[in-house]
């Protein structure tokens, strides 16, 4: 008797504490609500126990804890509570890790809890639901749904239809599904238009999957919107104003892939700033929400600039962003910002690491450029192999430099290199694909190999090269006419050439045109015109323009004058890195040649020619260091 004397006054205090909780919600009193309800469920009111799980689900006048959340939901749930059990049945379909679990006390509590191995099961003695578990979601999510909870009978329809906790029953998963579209659950009337869709089924009808797909749609489901507007472009891409609707509807919704596609299609059509901005603010937000081609697609808009003014760090931040969820090129226009310093700052390693992503993720132009920084040892440590396994990735999908390039490491003296016959056949599938470089180096390797190649072929290729424009080959058969005298009749083509590229302010071009000017056996004579075009050269700053006009000067010596010209010229040209013109101004500041001795300076240059591996700046050095003999 007495038992039942304290359940009923039990029963009594948790429907008015239940009561006034709800009171105080509907005031705002969330705090106050919250401890009510706590009262209320301890006292063993149902409701209130699902409550109290809502309250610590959403953090609602308390502190947020997923267990606390677990822990009331699954005393209602026990009880026959129907929301309590989909709650339940929910929670088990996902893993949920310590920081859910606890709430804002997870970081101190997981810190300590690595550290001494007690704190959780202090805190929670019957222990922590961290993983999910298919077979309890189907349970509860069933026990729901038995009791009549629409949103459950959806859940356990898509969890019978992909056979998830249970074995897989699309009849029974459409029963299901009927069943809550019934009650306009837009989830469910998804599920159908799933379940009419799969041609693997005996339900398999287009128009009733069209038709529920519609109902979701109309129900407000964004997926279903979605799904539509994605078919209706496939089908008719004109169609953009049936597609927009959809994705407007499922925009507002935030179906993140929707907002992506709707600021895309609007930026595509834009012709007004405000209209572009209002487009891009779309975009963003989808990559906000985690769309990685959202991020990649604003990291393309801040680059290219236009309707809305380009920013290259702005373009650098969305390219990490993309880059990090893994798409190649992000990887790919990262790797170009930090290698040309462009929104960033140059970290030619950070771009051998993402080129080196990209091309592991399959995008060809990066493995291209990964090999040139293997080869190079530019972001790298200097590997061949390496460099070789990448060219020749590029070059097997058609990359026609990088079928050159392979072509020319593997013909190469460097160590391991010499491979004529597969160097070969890449270079003759880059010159079968009308590269002029790709002919210029088979035609060279041909004529120097000495192995009876046609010499009509020779002749073919190179001319090709040189009628294309190719001024490195003009270079090579000006010079090797001397020993190759089949090459004789690309004399003139070749000066052609070079007269052309010159024009075009092709700086290497126009220093051979003036060397053979001066030369005169190729062309005719002409010193002025010779000089004119390397000393506009050498003003742009070019080292070799430089050290030809200090060749010039020295060699003519028509007057005191013109050493200490070519002595200016060598200067400049060392200034610029150009070895022999350090060399060359070193020995004559060294020796008071074409201006007053100058030891320290002198030896200065030679040292650096020296250490840019010049053996006879070496040798120079060590003349000038010997003890003089003077007076012996």
């Amino acid at each position: 008797m007495a038992k039942i004397a304290v359940s009923w006054f039990a029963g009594i205090k948790g429907r008015y504490f239940f009561t006034r909780a709800l009171k105080l919600r509907e005031n705002d009193k969330l705090a106050r609500s919250h401890r009510y309800m706590a009262i209320a469920a301890s006292s063993g009111h149902v409701d209130a126990c699902y409550e109290l799980g809502c309250n610590y689900k959403t953090a609602r006048g308390c502190i947020w804890s997923g267990s606390e959340a677990l822990r009331w939901f699954k005393s209602a749930a026990a009880s026959g509570q129907r929301d309590a059990q989909f709650e339940l049945g929910l929670a088990h379909l996902t893993d949920h890790d310590t920081a859910w679990c606890i709430g804002s006390s997870a970081r101190w509590a997981t810190t300590f809890s690595e550290r001494k191995g007690e704190l959780i099961p202090l805190i929670f003695p019957e222990g922590i639901e961290k993983l999910k578990d298919d077979l309890e979601a189907f349970r509860w999510l069933r026990s729901s749904a038995l009791l009549g909870k629409a949103e459950a009978m959806a859940n356990l329809g898509w969890l019978q239809y992909r056979g998830i906790g249970c074995e897989r029953d699309v009849g029974q998963a459409k029963q299901w599904f009927e069943a809550a579209a019934n009650a306009s659950i837009s989830q469910a009337a998804l599920g159908l238009a799933e379940v009419y869709g799969d041609k693997n089924t005996n339900f398999y009808d287009p128009e009733q999957r069209r038709s529920w797909l519609l109902k979701a749609s109309e129900l407000g489901n964004p997926s279903a919107s979605y799904i539509i507007a994605k078919e209706i472009s496939t089908a008719n891409a004109s169609n953009h104003e049936e597609v927009e609707h959809f994705l407007e509807v499922a925009c507002r919704a935030h179906h993140a892939a929707a907002c992506y596609d709707l600021g895309l299609l609007r930026f595509r059509r834009s012709r007004t700033q405000k209209a572009a901005e209002e487009a891009v603010e779309l975009i963003r937000q989808a990559a906000k929400k985690g769309v990685a081609q959202a991020s990649c697609t604003l990291g393309e808009i801040y680059i290219k600039g236009g309707v809305i003014p380009s920013d290259h760090r702005e373009a650098a931040k969305w390219f990490k962003v993309a880059s990090d969820a893994g798409l190649s090129n992000a990887h790919f226009n990262l790797a170009c910002l930090y290698a040309r310093g462009d929104g960033v700052v140059t970290d030619l390693r950070q771009a051998a690491k993402y080129f080196e992503l990209s091309a592991l993720a399959g995008h060809i132009i990066a493995a291209y450029n990964t090999a040139i920084f293997y080869r190079d040892g530019k972001g790298f440590e200097r590997d061949l192999s390496k460099a070789i396994l990448w060219f020749r990735k590029a070059g097997e999908n058609n990359v026609v430099p990088a079928q050159v390039a392979l072509g020319k490491l593997l013909s190469s003296d460097l160590p391991g290199m010499k491979d004529q016959r597969e160097a070969r056949l890449w270079l003759e599938r880059a010159s079968a694909a009308g590269d002029v470089e790709g002919q210029f180096v088979l035609a060279r390797m041909m004529l120097l190999s000495q192995v009876g190649d046609d010499n009509t072929e020779i002749l073919r290729l190179l001319h090709s090269a040189v009628a294309a424009g190719y001024y490195e080959a003009a270079i090579f058969i000006l010079a090797a006419k001397y020993d190759h005298s089949l090459l004789d009749s690309l004399t003139q083509v070749s000066i052609e050439c070079l007269e052309k590229s010159s024009e075009m302010g092709v700086v290497a071009a126009g220093n051979a045109l003036a060397k053979e000017l001066l030369r005169g056996e190729n062309v005719k004579f002409d010193e002025s015109r010779a000089i004119d075009i390397l000393e506009v050269n050498a003003k742009f700053g070019d080292a070799a323009a430089n050290f030809e006009l200090g060749v010039f000067y020295c060699r003519r010596s028509h007057s005191p004058s013109d050493l200490g010209k070519g002595l200016a010229f060598y200067r400049r040209a060392a200034e610029l890195g150009h070895v022999l013109g350090q060399y060359n101004a070193g020995l004559m500041l060294a020796r008071g040649v074409g201006d007053t001795l100058n030891l320290e300076i002198g030896t200065g240059l030679l040292e650096t020619a020296a250490k840019q591996g010049l053996k006879s700046a070496s040798d120079a050095l060590a003349l000038l260091r010997q003890p003089s003999q003077g007076g012996q």
